[in-house]
């Protein structure tokens, strides 16, 4: 399941695919409900790619510091502790949290979604990036994965699950970067 999570009272701000079905384009509470859904299933693992941070990163001294792959050249930093960043980062915390609490009868493996450098020409869509997600992960499109090892800006830093703060460590999964 690839999902764009959007955090916006009445629009359709998020995105989703599920296996190889077209993505659609669905509010916050139907996103919940979807994943929640399918998460309560019986069967195998779920593998669940959320475009927003699921990792945090803190320097040496405790304060917010970035993570690898918010920066690149030429372009403002997407760092996860501001902007819209942390926008998705609460709208995940509540998603993982639904999830949590409807007890699924499936394992979960979380996977990060970066799709935050799009070139000026692209239209932004919620179904277009969940599309960009799923093609990289199938190895057809313009992107990377980085390992949890690999997100340090410093080796003093430490870089951590973003659900921590909720009391649960759900550790610091890969990350899907779309490039471009």
């Amino acid at each position: 399941m690839y999902v764009d999570v959007g955090f916006s009272a009445k629009a359709r701000s998020s995105g989703i695919a599920v296996g190889a079905a077209a993505p659609l384009e669905l509010t916050f509470a139907q996103l919940v409900r979807a994943v929640v859904d399918t998460a309560c299933q019986t069967g195998e693992p779920m593998n669940l790619l959320i475009e927003a941070p699921l990792s945090v990163a803190f320097s040496l001294d405790g304060n917010p510091t970035g993570r690898s792959i918010e920066e690149r050249k030429g372009k403002a930093p997407r760092f996860w502790y501001t902007g819209p960043g942390a926008a998705v980062l609460v709208a995940a915390q509540h998603l993982i949290r639904a999830v949590v609490d409807a007890k699924p009868r499936r394992d979960i493996r979380l996977i990060e979604g970066f799709a935050s450098f799009k070139k000026k020409d692209m239209k932004s869509s919620h179904a277009g990036d969940v599309a960009a997600l799923r093609q990289i992960v199938h190895g057809q499109g313009g992107g990377r994965v980085v390992v949890p090892e690999a997100l340090l800006r410093n080796p003093t830093d430490k870089v951590q699950s973003a659900f921590l703060v909720m009391g649960l460590n759900c550790g610091v999964p890969p990350i899907v970067v779309v490039d471009g």
